[in-house]
């Protein structure tokens, strides 16, 4: 009778009274004999993901912690854990790797040396702007030629003398050209009585002839003229 009892306990291994007193059978889907044995590696299954090394495959999240994962930068698995690849294209490397110097790309405008391209609106605040007076992009940041017929360099260069033109006009001595308006009033007019322009800027002569100067000067005492026999006259 004890032989038969000490039979039935040694074969029952799936007894909750006796199956603290043996060895559990390894079934992993049981949570009986889950602590009792070795789990199998298969990281598919979260019973045994816990004890055993997990697969290295880190487009799966149930191994991505305990594994080195591999270097792709396109995949957000691996991105915080490995070295990302040098391509300024990507978001997902941007920010982990020098960025190419390529001016024309908003991705990398920051982190490198901008090249010296004065057309372009990205490198325009990180290089020294070319000289050219006409492109309104490096204007203000050079010396501006002297080029008068230019509104560009206007301001910023001594302007020639040329008074046809306006742009010059305030900056530099003008001719004494009296039949020009521009610089009737910066220099002495020339005493030119057919001239309306400089009529009253100079002596006009004495030609009764010319109504121009006739009340500019004494006239003279021809009594032939019509003009003085009034003046005697009167």
């Amino acid at each position: 009778m004890i032989l038969l009892v000490l039979f039935s306990v040694t074969s029952d291994v799936n007894s909750g009274s006796n199956g603290e007193h043996f060895d559990l059978k390894c079934d992993v889907t049981s949570g009986a004999n889950r602590d009792h044995c070795d789990l199998k590696c298969d990281v598919t299954s979260g019973a045994n993901r816990d004890h055993c090394d997990l697969k290295c495959d880190v487009t799966s999240g149930s191994n991505r912690n305990h594994c080195d994962l591999k270097c792709d930068v396109t995949s957000g698995a691996n991105r915080d854990h490995c070295g990302l690849k040098c391509d300024v294209t990507s978001g997902a490397n941007r920010d982990h790797c020098d960025l190419k110097c390529d001016v024309t790309s908003g991705a990398n405008r920051d982190h490198c040396g901008l090249k010296c391209d004065v057309t372009s609106g990205a490198n325009r605040d990180h290089c020294g702007l070319k000289c050219d007076v006409t492109s309104g992009a490096n204007r203000d940041h050079c010396d501006l030629k002297c080029d008068v017929t230019s509104g560009a360099n206007r301001d910023h260069c001594g302007l020639k003398c040329d008074v046809t033109s306006g742009a010059n006009r305030d900056h530099c001595g003008l001719k004494c050209d009296v039949t020009s308006g521009a610089n009737r009033d910066h220099c002495g007019l020339k005493c030119d009585v057919t001239s309306g322009a400089n009529r009253d800027h100079c002596g006009l002569k004495c030609d009764v002839t010319s109504g121009a100067n006739r009340d500019h000067c004494g006239l003279k005492c021809d009594v032939i003229s019509g003009a003085k026999l009034r003046l005697l006259r009167s």
